[in-house]
């Protein structure tokens, strides 16, 4: 175990997992468990029980993911390629307007 440095706020209470020092290196580090506070248990427990909680995290983590960019993607390119029949400049201008109210919806 190092010692802790009292400059950086450590109390020597917590042992310093060892660091495998390179390719040929066999030690493994032990997992690490994570203990949530009660209060991030209970908010979990609620988000379990509630339908609209879980359908409001469902579509969070679509919102958020790399597949709703790919289909925002998908679907501007359609619309400016194959609905858009005018000017170029007409369409951007109306893809400069439409994508800034889509962001903030």
């Amino acid at each position: 175990m190092v010692p802790a440095n009292p400059s950086r706020g450590g109390s020597g209470a917590s042992p310093v997992q060892p660091q495998p020092s390179g390719p040929g290196d066999s030690r493994h580090t032990a997992p690490r468990v994570v203990q949530h506070h009660p209060a991030v248990l209970e908010q979990q427990q609620q988000r379990v029980h509630s339908f609209e909680l879980r359908l409001a995290d469902g579509i969070t983590a679509f919102a958020g993911s790399m597949k709703f960019v790919y289909l925002h993607v998908v679907m501007f390119a359609v619309w400016m390629l194959f609905i858009e029949r005018r000017q170029l400049a007409d369409a951007v201008k109306d893809l400069v307007t439409v994508a800034p109210i889509e962001a903030l919806s």
